[in-house]
């Protein structure tokens, strides 16, 4: 502001902007981080190496990082298996490069070695001269879902009473053998 003498007294003179929009764009913004804080699947980002740069609070639980943790120096090799790690390089990637997402089941493991069936979702995301520039992914835990599929696969094939296999299972193992 300038203060100006004028004919009839003192004035100021300003200068204001409309910052409307930037202020609504924060709340949005703000909004979306807490949404993506708040869920308990594995929310991250990571650049076109492979670096992570984001994992949200779901993420650091389900891999045993603690929040305060820097995950700057890991990489999506540590949040998979090798074999895991091969099949997301040699297919999940370059689709997600060529049609923008790619989703199936693979597998984390966690810092303590443990594995967890996830559903994985693999996103491209490009700039506005439409070069890739990073990655994100989400990941939600399907062990539950996996336990109950492993017990009606058992429950389709042995006798609920005596665990034995049913006909349908000494079928299979006859036509094996």
């Amino acid at each position: 502001a300038v203060s100006l003498e004028m004919e009839d007294g003192p004035a100021v003179l300003g200068v204001t902007r409309d910052i409307t929009g930037r202020k609504l764009a924060e709340a949005s913004s703000a909004k979306l981080t807490a949404i993506v804080e708040a869920t308990s699947d594995f929310v991250g980002i990571s650049d076109m190496q492979g670096r992570l740069s984001y994992l949200n609070r779901g993420g650091r639980k389900m891999m045993g990082i603690p929040p305060d943790e820097d995950i700057s120096s890991t990489c999506m090799d540590d949040y998979h298996p090798g074999q895991v790690m091969d099949m997301i390089r040699s297919d999940a990637i370059p689709t997600a490069l060529r049609d923008g997402s790619w989703s199936g089941e693979t597998t984390l493991r966690t810092r303590d070695g443990r594995e967890i069936p996830v559903s994985q979702v693999i996103l491209a995301h490009r700039g506005k001269k439409g070069e890739p520039e990073f990655f994100s992914t989400i990941v939600r835990d399907i062990s539950e879902r996996k336990h109950h599929e492993a017990e009606l696969v058992y429950l389709a094939n042995h006798h609920p009473l005596t665990g034995l296999p049913n006909r349908v299972k000494l079928t299979q193992i006859l036509m094996e053998v």
